[in-house]
């Protein structure tokens, strides 16, 4: 057992060590630091550092800080002009000076060279800004070795020469910061010496405190920047910053509805009596409370198809208006719809597409022959299954032609894709540039709440972008009579009177029931039509139904087609497999370093 305890001795003794001792390889042996106050308050350093590395090391690096805080609004700075840098014998060394925080980093060696055993360093740098002013003296509180050296410090002293007759009195201290503990010094005619008394373990230092009659240097005066503000310090709440708020959002709240005033509300005739299509007839904008009666129609106005009045109601062309094209394209004849089985995603049912009897494609406009070819594309007859992934670019095409049949119309005074992209744009580009005037209000003055200002006028145009293409004269007055059809088919029930061949008024209008989003309420008024017979030649369903179960059917068929048509098959990615008192460690200077 006594053996045992014995071969363990070592491997106990080296736990015990303190961890940077166990860490470092490389220790300071001398630090000497001499300071020479020139008549004008300035200090030239010249710091000889000897240290020995016990393995490879590029070279060491000084932090020396030049940042305190001084009050709330600003800090306080040493001006700091890195000279030259040698070793002893005056031969220079490679280094880099960068800023490191508040601290400006010497870094000294060759990052292609690595060196061992012992080395010296001469650092040599000039100072301003670093006394302090008192009323029966002048000081300088310094720093000598800093306390942030991770190693030990062999021997650390300083010399400090003053212009002739200047010097007071002075003091010193060693150890960790906050420490009181005194060192040796020693005074001469133009200066004064100081010395540690001991070695300085790491985390110690020496500070030194040298004081100057008046008048031998000019009156100090601190080196104030700005105090970087914090995050919250940014948004500052007062009375000018809420004023610039208010102000700003404002002002661009009124600009923005100024313009949506003028050019967002849509155009109307100024009178009842026109020729219908005239453009030239006289219009102006629509009142903001009176607007003209609208009145049940009972049948599209000028025989537009529902598409059509799908963009014009919501002033964009987007699947739903593709879709209703489909079944309208299917009661007109063009192609026939039957349900077929179906698996997979499809497992609720998928609809054969066949060509239908009626092939005059000359009576179909650009935007229905686009869909029509679109979906026969690859036969004459197809699974809507198989237009997964296939049907998109026709799917674009094809709004884009009823889009340009609006404009062609003059329904719209600009187009209204652009239009709303355009407005988003300038709402992004306006919150961008809310956020940039935040950051730079917000660190130069604490007012970034007139950026905050700005980006919620951005945020509101982004969220008012739908609302700003404007309708003609010519658009609004087709606008008011798809709203008497959609009016007269959302109460279906009440007009039965109105309708002489129901079975084939249900399915002409059905399409127009899609994009009126009333399907449902268009199948109750027709519960006691007989759907197969309405829908003989272009639908065929799995089983007999009655009105409602179609609509059913129907608004099912609708979603199969759009999740179809608009599917665009995913691009493939990249692998999933991996690859007041003075003590030590006060007043400017300090810092520390390491080595590298």
């Amino acid at each position: 057992m006594s053996r045992r305890l014995l071969l363990l001795l070592p491997v106990l003794l080296v736990a015990l060590l303190p961890a940077p001792a166990l860490a470092a390889d490389w220790t300071i042996n001398t630090f000497d630091s001499r300071i020479t106050i020139s008549g004008d308050g300035t200090l030239s350093v010249t710091e000889d550092i000897e240290v020995t590395f016990g393995g490879p090391h590029h070279g060491i690096y000084r932090d020396i800080p030049v940042v305190y805080g001084y009050d709330q609004k600003n800090d306080r700075v040493l001006e700091l002009d890195v000279r030259s840098v040698t070793d002893a014998s005056d031969h220079p060394w490679q280094y880099t000076t960068s800023r490191n925080g508040a601290n400006e980093e010497i870094k000294i060696g060759d990052p292609n060279r690595t060196l061992t055993g012992r080395q010296s360093y001469r650092l040599t740098y000039g100072v301003r800004g670093a006394f302090n002013g008192f009323p029966d003296h002048d000081e300088l509180y310094w720093n000598v070795t800093g306390s942030q050296w991770a190693v030990p410090i062999g021997e650390a002293g300083a010399t400090v020469v003053t212009p002739q007759g200047a010097l007071q009195r002075q003091t010193c201290y060693q150890g960790p910061n906050g420490s009181t503990e005194p060192c040796s010094t020693s005074a001469t005619g133009t200066g004064v010496s100081f010395l540690a008394t001991r070695p300085l373990d790491p985390g110690e230092g020496l500070t030194v405190v040298v004081a100057l009659n008046k008048g031998a240097i000019p009156n100090p005066v601190p080196i104030l920047e700005p105090k970087p503000r914090s995050l919250p310090e940014y948004f500052e709440i007062n009375a000018a910053t809420l004023l610039g708020f208010w102000l700003v959002l404002a002002a661009g709240i009124l600009v923005f509805g100024r313009y949506w005033w003028a050019h967002g509300r849509d155009r109307e005739y100024t009178t009842a009596y026109y020729t219908r299509h005239d453009l030239n007839a006289p219009d102006e904008l629509v009142p903001m409370f009176q607007h003209r009666p609208v009145v049940p129609e009972f049948e599209p106005a000028d025989g537009l198809r529902p598409a059509q009045l799908g963009l014009i109601l919501d002033e964009s062309a987007d699947t739903k208006d593709v879709t209703a094209t489909v079944i309208d394209l299917a009661a007109r004849g063009y192609l026939t719809i039957t349900e077929v089985p179906g698996t997979g995603i499809f497992a609720r049912g998928n609809y054969q597409l066949k060509k239908g009897a009626n092939s005059d494609q000359t009576k179909l406009l650009p935007y229905e022959r686009t869909i029509f070819n679109g979906l026969f594309k690859l036969g004459d007859e197809v699974f809507l299954s198989t237009l997964r992934g296939t049907f998109k670019s026709a799917l674009d095409d094809a709004e884009s032609q009823l889009y340009q049949d609006g404009m062609a119309r003059k329904w719209f005074t600009h187009h209204p894709r652009w239009t709303r992209a355009g407005w988003v744009l300038a709402g992004i580009v306006t919150i961008i540039a809310g956020a940039g005037l935040a950051f730079l209000l917000g660190a130069l003055l604490g007012a970034g709440l007139v950026g905050v200002a700005v980006m919620v006028i951005g945020v509101v145009v982004v969220l008012m972008h739908g609302s700003m293409p404007q309708k003609t004269a010519a658009g609004h007055d087709v606008l008011v009579h798809a709203l008497g059809f959609r009016m007269y088919m959302t109460a279906a029930e009440k007009y039965q009177q109105q309708f002489a061949e129901k079975e084939k008024i249900f399915t002409a209008y059905l399409p127009y029931a899609i994009v009126f989003g009333c399907v449902d309420r268009w199948a109750h008024a027709f519960q006691g039509i007989d759907v197969a017979a309405a829908t003989a030649g272009w639908y065929v369903g799995a089983q007999s139904f009655n009105a409602l179960a179609f609509s059913n059917n129907l608004q099912q068929f609708n979603s199969t087609v759009a999740s179809s048509i608009t599917y665009t098959p995913a691009s493939s990615g990249s692998s999933g497999f991996s690859g007041g008192g003075g003590d030590s460690g006060g007043g400017f200077g300090g810092g520390g370093g390491g080595s590298w």
